[in-house]
């Protein structure tokens, strides 16, 4: 059974990635084609790409604006080159996972996990006999005890070609304590609405608004 927390956090998490698909694609609100999403802003008009054409003056006037904008941009960036960013790379995952688990424990705040397949068993550190202390859902359930609040969204799979135990890992984290939130993607086939064939890929854990940490394959 959920907390009031966490039904508050999936809806909270809910709106805003539908404010991000409606305010921040460079091709305006046709992106926002998830039922899932627009049951939850209650506006279906989002869902229909020709509807969301723009066609009208002022939506042709604001995608040139932008348009100009980003070509102004190195690479044709949304976003103007910058310097003098703390970022360190991370050749390895082993380099990574240590990295992530020092920041995980030192969060005080909040903590949000996008991810494509988690294993809340995973050893951030090696060797596990060595560092058991350092157990993923160890981790979030430490922090968790500690007030953080923890969101996590994970792609739900498409059961009949995969097999990402993303059921097992709601189970398990929600299971931990009250301050973790979990958010599944939407059902691909079967659901009442059945969702677009597309897949969340990124792998991404802000920490208490200072530190995020981003996966590349």
């Amino acid at each position: 059974m959920q907390t009031v927390f966490q039904r508050a956090s999936k809806e909270l998490a809910i709106r805003s990635l539908v404010r991000y698909f409606r305010d921040c694609s460079s091709s305006g609100r046709a992106y926002c084609t998830n039922p899932y999403l627009l049951a939850a802003h209650g506006k279906q008009e989002y869902c229909n790409p020709i509807v969301n054409r723009h066609d009208n003056p002022e939506e042709k006037m604001n995608d040139e604006i932008r348009k100009q904008i980003n070509e102004s941009h190195r690479f044709g960036n949304f976003a103007d080159h910058l310097s003098k960013n703390a970022i360190k790379w991370h050749v390895d995952g082993h380099d990574y996972m240590w990295a992530l688990s020092e920041l995980l424990d030192s969060a005080r705040d909040v903590i949000f996990i996008m991810d494509w397949w988690l294993t809340p068993e995973l050893y951030l550190r090696r060797p596990p006999a060595k560092y058991p202390y350092w157990r993923l859902d160890k981790v979030l359930q430490r922090k968790a005890q500690q007030g953080v609040k923890i969101y996590v969204i994970v792609y739900k799979e498409v059961t009949q070609t995969m097999s990402m135990s993303s059921k097992h890992t709601k189970a398990a984290l929600e299971a931990l304590h009250p301050n973790i939130a979990f958010m599944h993607y939407p059902d691909h086939i079967g659901s009442k609405d059945t969702a677009e064939f597309w897949s969340h890929h990124e792998k991404r854990t802000p920490i208490t608004h200072s530190h995020h940490l981003i996966q590349l394959e």
